[in-house]
């Protein structure tokens, strides 16, 4: 409405990682019984924990890319952060959670070591050979092997360089990207 100029641009890519008690049977998903769980129509008994139920980037890509805009099923729960995800598949052995793989991929960080400790991550159904499946690595991030992977997106309002400016070009160059690379983002 204020018709101002933006400028917009992806500085790197996540992947929503697949979370499952450590005894969990079933560790290989594919994304129509992601869809299924998700959406209340599973034949599985699992309960599908996301990050809230509205206004996280989890919850958003869930509800417009995988349900394609369809509600959450009656059967998602929800914690209140990525952490409490982890934590409520850890004491829950039918629960499967969804969080970014920036809370489970840095095995440098020991608090995140510590995390996955807690929790198995399963493996989804790769996008380029059905019956391979595959982990949220860089690598699978990179190739778009891995299924669910979400953008991370800049939005500068006007076009002036200023500080908002400056910041937007140095995500997008070298010495920004390896603090995306250190995250284990791509």
């Amino acid at each position: 409405s204020l018709k101002l100029d933006t400028d917009y641009a992806t500085v790197a890519y996540d992947a929503i990682a697949v979370v499952v008690h450590p005894q969990a049977t079933d560790s290989l998903f594919t994304m129509a019984e992601i869809r299924d769980l998700l959406s209340g129509n599973s034949k599985k008994n699992l309960i599908p924990v996301l990050d809230g139920v509205k206004a996280t980037s989890t919850v958003r890509f869930m509800l417009d890319s995988v349900l394609r805009n369809q509600p959450l099923g009656k059967n998602v729960v929800a914690a209140n952060s990525s952490r409490e995800v982890i934590d409520y598949v850890a004491r829950t052995p039918r629960a499967i959670g969804f969080v970014g793989s920036s809370w489970i991929g840095n095995i440098d960080d020991t608090a995140q070591v510590n995390q996955l400790n807690k929790v198995r991550l399963a493996r989804v159904e790769s996008t380029d050979s059905t019956g391979g499946f595959v982990l949220p690595v860089q690598y699978l991030i990179y190739t778009r092997t891995y299924p669910m992977i979400r953008s991370l997106v800049y939005v500068q309002k006007g076009k002036q360089q200023g500080i908002a400016g400056s910041l937007a070009n140095f995500l997008r160059n070298d010495r920004g990207q390896l603090i995306f690379r250190r995250s284990y983002l791509f």
